[in-house]
């Protein structure tokens, strides 16, 4: 068996500038070791910046009334410049969110804030839109705190408000109260060179991963486009099933979910039925693409039922004249583990003190096992983590792509790495954003709890305000 390795796809960023490792014509160059830092330059840089461009729907903050009458609204205004750094040039985009502030004087129990929360946005008449939503530390297990946010979303989901959680503690930290630059006294980030560094990376991911992303506005996507015209990731959580839904270049990326009597295992009829309306809805887009090499992306175990269920769906689409006669679908799994461990390293020779050492191999090297097997290494050099990189196991199940182009897409979609704009991503996109959405939606919280005033003092002993 020999490895192989996979090209990095260039990636454009905004104002139509692309980063190329590949040696790309009239393109903005960088080698495989700067790879990551440049992507981070183009992203942050007034000349390129983010790759979406629009503006902004219907934002809200909403944050305990006792943040808000302190550094509150100092925070939001420093968030508020920070998304507008991204974009410099552009006239039409303003993050100007709608701020809900809700009583969080009472009980600290996940329920009760949770109710609070819920009330504040009602009396606000809050609808149709999406937002930011800041809870404090809830004085049990972190699993608590996780149960709140999970609560939030999926309530603020039911009045098609859709929100990111961030929590209180990071800016309780940073912001303190003294004198202003202009004599004057008021909050202001701290004068600690620690937590003033800790601060301005937390701002940055706001923007991005709270804001940005929840909002569709992705950093950047492929200029080399996927070998599929649609790649589909489908994974369950908490019997919500996603699907993801990518088109050539990542810049049309869609994301669904329906509720599910299964756990693990999508029945064919389900999974019939929400293809189908999935895509019906997508009518527009499929109407100015050629959509012929549609590739499934599963989450661990593709089961027969689902491949079923998929392939009655598209003959049904194609029917409806959504998608053309002569389309192929090729069934990929991606799992996580293998049953039998592997692991690919790459020895690199310093020839002037003739030495070898070894090293995690090159982001994109793979190693095919069988026709339709292979191990794929989306992380390593030159990104540094701990330990070994841990290749993903693919497996073509079905269909006319071959193994070598299947894998190519895989990478091309890890290089989509919209979460950390300078790091390398294990899983594709289409793997990726299932989860974190599937996160967001799927997430467990106590219902009758929420709806009936539990409110967890025999579990904890008690509450109160810290």
């Amino acid at each position: 068996m020999k490895s192989s390795k996979i090209n990095i796809p260039d990636l454009e960023f905004g104002n139509g500038k692309v980063l190329s490792v590949r040696g790309s014509s009239n393109l903005y160059h960088t080698t495989l070791k700067d790879f990551g830092k440049k992507k981070k330059e183009l992203f942050y840089s007034p000349e390129a910046g983010p790759f979406t461009e629009k503006p902004f729907d219907r934002q809200y903050f909403i944050l305990p009334r006792s943040v808000y009458k302190t550094f509150g609204r100092k925070f939001i205004e420093d968030i508020k410049k920070e998304v507008q750094r991204l974009f410099p040039l552009s006239k039409k985009i303003e993050y100007s969110p709608i701020l809900i502030s809700y009583d969080d004087s009472v009980q600290r129990s996940v329920y009760n804030l949770g109710r609070e929360i819920v009330r504040a946005v009602e009396k606000n008449e809050a609808r149709n839109g999406f937002g930011i939503v800041m809870i404090p530390k809830v004085p049990s297990k972190r699993i608590k705190e996780d149960e709140l946010a999970n609560l939030i979303m999926r309530e603020m989901r039911e009045r098609e408000i859709y929100v990111s959680i961030i929590h209180t503690t990071v800016p309780s930290e940073s912001y303190e109260y003294g004198e202003l630059k202009d004599g004057s006294r008021g909050w202001k980030i701290t004068e600690d060179y620690n937590q003033r560094g800790v601060i301005k990376g937390y701002l940055k991911n706001i923007a991005l991963n709270k804001i940005l992303l929840l909002n569709s506005y992705w950093p950047f996507v492929l200029k080399t486009p996927l070998n599929a015209d649609l790649t589909i990731g489908i994974d369950i959580k908490n019997h919500v099933a996603g699907f993801t839904l990518i088109y050539k270049t990542g810049a049309e990326t869609r994301f669904f979910v329906s509720e599910s009597r299964d756990k693990e295992q999508l029945s064919k009829e389900h999974i019939r039925s929400k293809i189908v309306e999935f895509l019906s809805e997508e009518k527009e887009m499929l109407s100015s693409v050629n959509v012929k090499n549609i590739v499934i992306h599963r989450q661990g175990k593709l089961f027969p039922s689902e491949q079923e269920g998929v392939t009655e769906a598209l003959k049904i689409v194609t029917r409806e004249k959504l998608i053309p006669k002569d389309h192929k679908c090729t069934f990929v799994e991606i799992r996580e583990t293998s049953r039998v461990p592997l692991r690919l390293f790459d020895i690199k020779v310093v020839s002037h003190i003739q030495k070898e050492y070894v090293r995690n191999p090159v982001i994109g090297t793979y190693l095919p096992i069988s026709e339709n097997e292979a191990f794929i290494c989306n992380t390593g050099y030159p990104f540094r983590h701990k330990g070994t990189t841990k290749p993903l196991h693919i497996v073509k199940v079905d269909g006319n792509m071959s193994l070598e182009r299947v894998l190519e897409d895989i990478f091309y979609l890890s290089n989509l790495t919209w979460t950390k704009i300078d790091d390398c991503s294990r899983d594709p996109l289409s793997i990726k954003m299932t989860d974190l959405r599937l996160r967001e939606v799927a997430g467990e919280y106590d219902e009758y709890a929420y709806k009936f005033g539990e409110d967890e003092r025999k579990e904890e002993g008690g509450g109160g305000d810290e």
